[in-house]
């Protein structure tokens, strides 16, 4: 967030005026300013020493609290609650500006200046790092969906937006926004605990003020146009030393967004897909993938092929199923035979534009379903062929290919893991509950002089994640989490395959994911454990920095602003 520009905000909540009063019945800041003026005056004075005393309360945005006295303050990021203290003593006023928490108390007139024998200041205060105070996560708040350097739009037939003076209910009321408005985003997101309103600084049509995205789930605004995010342009990466500072860095909206998927082509290109269609961006500049479709409804999962040439997409339309496949090179949408006309769980893509699809309908333990097409299959893309056609008793829940393109792996009531080359089965091994999908390979990690390699897949099982590593001379197990609320389901590693990362759904309901815990591979342990609102899919960007999550309301980056980016360079 840029500083703000410098200007004044004062909102006059309420003003007390009273004399020779108790001392008990003034706020706090009141015996503040009562010590700053003992101090000039040399002796201890109270509240019954003073002929009047008077308080104003506003918001003030820069570091001299709004002192008019004070030359070049420094513009802050989150307005400051301030109260402006008049005390009258022998007749002559004095004012200062007190801080709400009293960390800051600024002589504001030339009394007081008189008194202490003192200048004028010509600053006050050091620049204010532009942060938001909004909490992790927005636990809460209605999830932002706008960015900052974007525009929104309030639609037909809404009920006009008010514009504020500043970011809360009380903030006096300067506009509205009327219905079909489209302004620009300025600032925000500012989060006001009271009324769990987030609040951004837009200009309407040359009226620059406050104005709240939405509460209690209902949006008044809503993102418009193309959108840049605002991902810092220098991101560390999120590793062990790192992940104590992981926050959001931005969002991108998306209607109800399903599957996000990364691709290391070209400096990473996402892939996002939802009840709003399928997009592509690139990751360098955030800038959209023209894609030369019929933009369908209802996509239900996306996977992008490693080199960046294909995007593949599952759509649902009751009651029919269709899998689509886009050549991002050509624009052309392939025609494949036998495409599969049941639900399609999974998605997945080798090195060699190989494309596996996990199929069936979710059925409970011990339900008939006489009608129920369950299975895998696979298609050869660059010869636009299906070469393999599976049936399984039970729906597949997640297909993988390893990362060298020898393997394949697929869940449904066991872990299943063949070879590509032949078909011979190397792991058929029985999976605890309740976990409704999750399955992730782990990247290649230096293997001992003369040895390949080795492949590592992890999946849930119960209340672990195992991870099996297939080396040429032995073959190891790991687990990671044993907490009896640990569930988890859709798995992901990070690039350098130090991370597992895992939604983990809460107790009320085990099929509604919140968590996103991440663990530590070498030593097991958790790292974090952040709580997010509804997370459907999850990936790492190729470089690491960021962890995309898909919510209700748009796809959130997750990220670490602070410090230089270590090799791979970030992007963004």
């Amino acid at each position: 967030m840029k500083r703000w520009s410098l200007f004044l905000i004062a909102l006059m909540v309420w003003i007390v005026m009273v004399g020779g009063v108790a001392a008990q019945s003034a706020p706090p800041q009141i015996q503040v300013a009562v010590d700053a003026l003992s101090r000039a005056v040399g002796r201890t004075l109270s509240l019954v020493d003073l002929d009047t005393w008077s308080f104003t309360q506003a918001f003030m945005t820069d570091s001299a609290l709004g002192c008019p006295l004070v030359a070049n303050p420094v513009a802050i990021a989150v307005p400051i609650s301030t109260y402006t203290v008049t005390l009258v003593l022998g007749g002559i006023s004095y004012e200062f500006r007190v801080a709400e928490d009293g960390s800051i108390v600024i002589p504001c007139n030339q009394e007081i200046l008189n008194l202490t024998g003192t200048p004028a200041p010509t600053s006050v205060g050091t620049p204010v790092a532009p942060v938001s105070n909004c909490p992790t996560g927005y636990p809460g708040y209605t999830f932002p969906r706008l960015v900052k350097g974007g525009q929104a739009r309030l639609g037909e037939g809404g009920t006009p937006n008010r514009l504020r003076d500043l970011p809360n209910v009380n903030g006096t009321q300067i506009g509205t926004i009327e219905a079909g408005t489209t302004v620009d985003v300025l600032d925000g997101p500012i989060c006001e605990d009271a009324s769990k309103i987030i609040w951004w600084r837009v200009n309407n049509n040359g009226t620059i003020g406050w104005t709240a995205e939405g509460r209690e789930g209902d949006y008044f605004l809503a993102p418009f146009g193309a959108i840049g995010l605002a991902l810092p342009l220098e991101r560390s990466l999120i590793n062990g030393q790192t992940i104590n500072l992981l926050a959001p860095l931005s969002i991108l909206a998306f209607e109800n967004p399903t599957s996000v998927a990364f691709s290391p082509a070209t400096g990473g290109i996402l892939a996002i897909g939802g009840t709003g269609g399928v997009n592509a961006y690139r990751l360098s500049d955030l800038s959209q993938i023209e894609l030369n479709i019929v933009q369908p409804r209802n996509v239900t999962q996306v996977a992008i092929s490693p080199d960046g040439q294909f995007l593949a997409y599952s759509v649902f339309s009751d009651p029919a199923f269709d899998l689509f496949v886009t050549n991002l090179n050509s624009g052309v949408t392939l025609q494949l035979a036998s495409r599969p006309n049941a639900p399609i769980n999974s998605l997945s893509f080798s090195v060699s534009n190989l494309l596996a699809v996990g199929i069936g309908t979710l059925v409970p333990p011990g339900t008939a379903a006489p009608n129920a097409i369950s299975g895998w299959a696979m298609y050869d893309l660059p010869n636009q062929r299906q070469i393999a056609n599976t049936p399984t008793p039970t729906w597949v829940r997640e297909v993988a290919f390893s990362p060298d393109g020898t393997l394949f792996a697929w869940v449904d009531t066991n872990v299943h893991v063949i070879t590509v080359a032949d078909g011979t089965e190397i792991l058929n091994q029985p999976i605890a509950g309740p976990a409704i999908r999750g399955l992730a390979w782990r990247p290649l990690q230096p293997a001992p002089v003369g040895e390949l390699p080795a492949n590592a897949i992890a999946y849930p099982d119960g209340s672990t994640v195992r991870l099996i590593t297939f080396a040429v001379t032995t073959s190891a197990a790991q687990s990671y989490g044993t907490a009896p609320a640990f569930f988890p389901n859709t798995l992901g590693f990070s690039p350098a395959g130090d991370l597992i990362a895992a939604i983990n759904p809460d107790l009320v309901s085990v099929v509604q994911p919140t968590v996103l815990s991440i663990y530590d591979i070498a030593s097991g342990v958790i790292l974090s454990g952040e709580g997010y609102e509804f997370i459907g899919d999850f990936a790492f960007s190729p470089d690491g920095s960021l962890i995309a999550l898909t919510t209700p309301n748009g796809v959130v980056f997750l990220g670490i602003s602070e410090g230089i980016t270590t090799e791979p360079d970030a992007v963004g």
